[in-house]
């Protein structure tokens, strides 16, 4: 596809080049074969730009039925808002605190803006949305 590798010190002292900055740069130089390249990326491959506003990340404690698979509920939850950028399971509980056949599940749930930056009451909002959708959906409750 291409190659990469650092410019050889005698180029290098043939450059102009201030000797005190050049004695001490690495200089490296690349070439990259576009069209290999692009033949080696699949057509599915898709990408987002980076955002222009700071994501925002909450923690969500729900109870759940045993039987309701964790990948279930990180679903509803992306489904339940389209500002959730990720989902994470980080904390699972099971003990004398939790009713049986129930489970306690905390999620890390980060939401992405994509035109202006998000308000407090802007978040709670969403996380409200997707507690009413989990409940819905499968009878879970907010902890």
């Amino acid at each position: 596809v291409g190659f990469v590798g650092k410019l050889a010190n005698d180029v290098l002292a043939e450059l102009d080049i201030h000797k005190d900055i050049r004695s001490s740069q690495n200089i490296f130089l690349g070439e990259i074969e576009y069209s290999v390249l692009k033949s080696l990326i699949p057509e599915s491959f898709s990408y987002s730009a980076i955002p222009e506003f700071e994501s925002v990340s909450r923690d969500i404690a729900l109870l759940a039925d045993e039987e309701i698979l964790c990948g279930e509920i990180i679903a509803a939850v992306k489904k339940a808002c389209r500002y959730v950028s990720e989902a994470e399971l980080f904390d699972l509980y099971r003990g004398d605190q939790i009713a049986e056949g129930k489970k306690s599940m905390a999620f890390k749930v980060t939401f992405t803006p994509e035109d202006s930056a998000f308000t407090q009451e802007d978040v709670n909002g969403f996380v409200s949305d997707i507690v009413s959708a989990l409940g819905t959906e499968f009878g879970i409750e907010q902890r």
